[in-house]
């Protein structure tokens, strides 16, 4: 360390420390992560997305700056990947009223399909 660094971490110039996640631009990492946990947690619990794995990521680069080693750069990214949605299919009918507009009528189970009258779920088309 050189002197100069050395003055000026005594003189409070410069904050001084060890280096942890949570000392790092005052915790942003464990913010950021936070974040992109909640993210995932939200994705988990939408019924519309895959049953896979998500992921987070924090990814923290570390650059001795000259030979002397006295200083570093760093630069840190947390991302998430996500489940996409599921696929989702679906069965309608489709007809001309009496007025000639289209008519569509989407079947909601195709377990309870022949349960269900065809007029009770039939909806004019939309323009």
């Amino acid at each position: 360390m050189s002197n100069e660094l050395l003055k000026q971490i005594l003189e409070k110039k410069i904050e001084s420390g060890h280096m942890s996640l949570a000392t790092i631009q005052g915790g942003a990492i464990i913010e950021q992560a936070d974040h992109e946990l909640q993210l995932i947690l939200q994705n988990i619990a939408d019924p519309n997305t895959k049953l896979s794995k998500r992921m987070l990521t924090i990814k923290i680069g570390i650059k001795p700056i000259n030979d002397d080693r006295a200083a570093l750069d760093y630069d840190f990214d947390v991302t998430s990947t996500l489940a996409g949605a599921e696929k989702s299919v679906g069965r309608a009918r489709i007809g001309i009223d009496p007025n000639g507009k289209g008519l569509f009528a989407e079947d909601i189970d195709r377990k309870q399909q022949l349960e269900i009258p065809f007029e009770s779920n039939v909806k004019p088309l939309q323009r």
